[in-house]
């Protein structure tokens, strides 16, 4: 009789490990949070044991797991492919984690090289939704109570040309818009003094003023609406030019080039 229920207890317990979401994948990486002296543990799985050298460390299914229970799945659409961001925190190996109230923690991963943030409501760890974004990042820092990411507008194309300015031959190419975001409990929000203050090309301004006039900053929409950069470089003459524009357009000198 007891070797009977010994069996039924293996089998049913064989059957449950069957259909536990977390035993059909495979570890990709883990990383280990402590907040509030509470342990928190998310993995990155995949559905294969092998993998390719490029997919060290990516997966399509996240997990949690809370002191010593078992993990929980976070909701994932089983086609995107996440890592952890770059870097990490004092309360997180592996990936940087924040404490953005006392209520809420998040956590930094990426998908498909964007930026994606996991929220945990305190002082249960429970998940909310992934929040996706279409910001490509490779530096975040705490600032109070949010995250500030560095971000870029990308340029469409890499253009490299010749051109006249001012009687005066320069090459000129485009280049991406640097541009600092925060996340908080409010969303996201673009910081303007961030982004001025740390453009690269910040001398070409007299002050923030102009230069939000120039790259067309819009209040309402709280985006640039002239973040199409193209810097021009006279090495003889020791000059360079700035030019921000809406879109691609084809350069022929007499745009309103800023020149030192």
């Amino acid at each position: 009789m007891n070797l009977i229920f010994v069996f039924l207890v293996s089998f049913l317990g064989a059957g449950a490990a069957a259909d536990d979401p977390f035993e059909k994948t495979f570890p990709r990486a883990n990383a280990v949070c402590y907040v509030n002296k509470q342990r928190l543990e998310v993995y990155i799985r995949g559905e294969s044991l092998e993998t390719e050298p490029s997919e060290n460390g990516t997966g399509k299914y996240l997990f949690y797991r809370k002191g010593d229970l078992l993990p929980e799945a976070l909701a994932t659409n089983g086609f995107d492919t996440f890592s952890f961001f770059p870097g990490k925190s004092g309360l997180c190996s592996k990936t940087p984690g924040f404490l953005l109230e006392k209520d809420l923690f998040v956590l930094l991963l990426r998908k498909e090289g964007n930026i994606v943030i996991q929220p945990f409501a305190l002082p249960e760890f429970k998940p909310g939704p992934l929040i996706a974004t279409e910001h490509g990042s490779e530096k975040a820092y705490q600032k109070g109570a949010g995250v500030v990411f560095l971000t870029h507008i990308q340029s469409r194309d890499r253009i490299i040309g010749k051109v006249t300015i001012a009687g005066a031959s320069y090459t000129y190419q485009d280049r991406d818009f640097p541009l600092w975001i925060q996340y908080s409990k409010r969303g996201f929000e673009t910081l303007t003094t961030h982004t001025f203050r740390n453009f690269p090309w910040r001398r070409f301004f007299k002050d923030e003023k102009e230069f939000l006039a120039a790259a067309g900053w819009d209040p309402g929409t709280k985006k640039f609406t002239r973040a199409y950069v193209y810097l021009a470089v006279n090495p003889s003459a020791a000059k360079k030019c700035l030019l921000l524009v809406k879109e691609k357009e084809a350069i022929d000198g007499k745009e309103p080039w800023r020149c030192q």
